[in-house]
């Protein structure tokens, strides 16, 4: 959003979020390059310890076999990471989204930032938390978040397909349509027999149809 609020023109915004989807598809490509090399690395060298998560393995390898500070160098870009700009995204989003609209509509320059520092404070500690309760977990660190993010991305995404493909879908059959599609996909993964890689295409689908069902039983004229 703020490479799309900076540019120029519509026209390098939209060359800037195309220019991103092939910078990310690279790095993902890197992720797995490195997760096969230390496969292939631990094939052929005996692990210092047991692997509790296999999202552990980047860690021992650090700890244990990098040298003359090429650790510290991966620890200060995990660091780094850290300190991105999600805290002030939310922040933002909470007041804008939440504190403006609902609580108070005429907060002055003065009062929005200083919700917006405690709010940014709040979602700190909640990450915190959340970092903290990972560390007691027994499956993958990365597969649980991406299973998370595919809750809101496949009725996400369903939205998008309909605002563009169908226009004639009104907001109220959207939302309906959205609210399914997470229904769905909570019952999908509340079974547990289905790879968190489909929840984004299930949820989509369901956000789809549902909406589409919806207009279609709704009075044409409303």
């Amino acid at each position: 959003m703020q490479r799309l609020l900076s540019a120029k023109t519509q026209r390098d915004a939209s060359l800037g979020l195309v220019l991103s989807g092939f910078i990310v598809f690279a790095q993902f490509i890197l992720f797995l390059l490195i997760g096969v090399m230390l496969f292939t690395y631990y094939q052929q060298v005996p692990l210092p310890q047991a692997l509790g998560r296999p999202d552990q393995i980047l860690p021992i390898f650090v700890v244990h076999e990098l040298k003359n500070g090429l650790a510290g160098f991966i620890v200060a870009a995990i660091v780094a990471a850290a300190l991105s700009p999600s805290l002030n995204a939310m922040a933002a989003t909470t007041v804008s989204d939440f504190y403006l609209p609902y609580f108070n509509p005429t907060a002055d320059q003065s009062t929005q930032m200083r919700v917006s520092k405690q709010a940014t404070v709040a979602w700190g500690v909640v990450q915190l938390v959340v970092a903290i309760g990972a560390q007691f977990m027994t499956e993958s660190v990365l597969n649980a978040g991406l299973a998370v993010l595919s809750f809101a991305s496949g009725p996400v995404l369903g939205a998008f397909l309909l605002g563009t493909l169908a226009p004639s879908v009104r907001e109220r059959d959207t939302f309906a349509g959205m609210i399914a599609g997470l229904i769905v996909i909570t019952t999908v993964w509340w079974r547990q027999d289905t790879a968190f890689t489909w929840y984004v295409l299930i949820g989509a689908g369901s956000t789809c149809i549902a909406a589409l069902i919806s207009r279609m039983l709704s009075p044409k004229t409303a």
